[in-house]
């Protein structure tokens, strides 16, 4: 199996983990897409994993893993697209609403 399709396939399983509220499962499963993910020559893959890994660690209640997951997603994004685009922005909306303690279980 490709490492691309690895990845989207430890992605995917990583967020319907999070949707049913197994919040460890998906931690795991996401854990294991991130380190697939530094295989690739963008670090975009990792950005959005780490978007990912922080809504899961913020709903396991591990708000400082959250805040780290994001600050290391925006910095992927930024150095690689900067800041005016929809990815960073959909980050940077999901660190605040972390932040608020706002993100729906």
């Amino acid at each position: 199996m490709s490492p691309a399709r690895e990845l989207g396939i430890l992605n995917r399983e990583g967020m319907k983990a999070l949707a049913d509220g197994n919040t460890a499962n998906a931690i795991f499963l996401l854990s294991q897409a991130l380190d697939k993910a530094h295989c690739f020559k963008t670090s975009l893959n990792e950005a959005k994993i780490h978007n990912s890994l922080g809504l899961a660690t913020f709903m396991a209640g591990q708000q400082n893993k959250a805040q780290s997951h994001f600050e290391r997603a925006l910095h992927c994004v930024r150095e690689e697209l900067g800041e005016d685009n929809q990815l960073y922005k959909r980050i940077a909306s999901n660190m605040d609403k972390a932040n608020r303690g706002d993100i729906a279980a």
